[in-house]
């Protein structure tokens, strides 16, 4: 349990300042006095652009690890190196379709996004805390 503790200590501290320039736009605009909804701010894609910079992390870290590539099982292969990629994949092409099809549905794009948030933040909570409790 204490590495899962660290994990999302860690998954806080990460997500406050990966979405800081989130929280000056709200900020901004609660100043100027202006709404601004969670489906714009997520339609803009600056969660998904987080999303692929936090999988990115993970990926370029496992993938780069050398003691971690000599003994690489299969399913850590698939858990650590492929289920991020997939995950960057489908964040990439899904940010594509909200900007170019303007009669796309929101509804259905906020429930692949919302998907995508919670894909990332299991696998970043997972990933974490193996890592931490290797250190231990």
């Amino acid at each position: 349990m204490k590495g899962f503790g660290k994990a999302i200590y860690w998954l806080l501290l990460v997500t406050f300042l990966g979405l800081l320039q989130v929280w000056i736009i709200i900020f901004t605009h609660f100043i100027l006095k202006e709404t601004i909804g969670f489906e714009q701010l997520m339609l803009n894609g600056y969660f998904l652009f987080f999303s692929i910079s936090l999988l990115s992390l993970f990926f370029t870290d496992q993938a780069l690890s050398y003691k971690k590539v000599i003994r690489f099982k299969q399913r850590e292969f698939a858990g650590f190196i492929i289920f991020p990629m997939i995950i960057i994949i489908i964040s990439v092409v899904l940010h594509i379709i909200s900007f170019q099809y303007k009669g796309v549905d929101t509804d259905r794009i906020c429930s692949c996004h919302y998907a995508i948030y919670t894909m990332t933040f299991l696998f970043a909570l997972t990933y974490k805390t193996q890592q931490i409790k290797e250190k231990l």
